[in-house]
């Protein structure tokens, strides 16, 4: 949900950085499924260090994982995009919000490394290899957007 709230925010609030956004969101993407493909590494729960998730039990009382089962990649813990998401979104609200609380959205990337951390889903490193795709992701935009794109990053030169 936090990835359709944020495209539409966007969208319909800050659209002259909309483009930048949506490829920034991508690449970032691409750069994790790449991570994932190359060296796959399993969660904490995965181990033999005794680890449990905790909602998995819960998930299964509702039938919900049944089904997905056959899309899951149970060695895609590094990088947490759940952490990398977080920090992108935070990143992008906190550069196109006018509000000077918006410093407050990086609770979101906080938490969110605390909780997939607490339910044995991803290591504290996994977090950091999450926040390398999306800052390597907002490089490569920087390098490959025309001219002509409105960045977030950078301020309007005085007319």
């Amino acid at each position: 949900t936090g990835f359709v709230v944020m495209f539409l925010w966007v969208w319909f609030f800050r659209r002259e950085h909309f483009a930048v956004f949506r490829n920034w969101f991508w690449i970032t993407n691409g750069l994790a499924v790449l991570g994932y493909w190359i060296f796959p590494l399993a969660p904490p729960r995965l181990t033999d260090l005794g680890l449990a998730d905790p909602t998995k039990e819960s998930l299964k009382l509702g039938g919900s994982l049944d089904w997905f089962q056959p899309f899951r990649n149970e060695f895609a813990a590094m990088p947490s995009m759940h952490v990398g998401y977080s920090i992108l979104f935070a990143l992008t609200f906190f550069m196109l919000a006018p509000s000077r609380w918006r410093w407050l959205a990086f609770l979101w990337p906080a938490t969110m490394l605390f909780v997939v951390m607490a339910t044995a889903n991803h290591w504290w490193l996994d977090g950091v290899g999450g926040a390398f795709c999306v800052l390597l992701g907002l490089f490569i935009v920087d390098r490959i957007s025309g001219p002509e794109m409105l960045r977030p990053w950078q301020r309007a030169a005085p007319s």
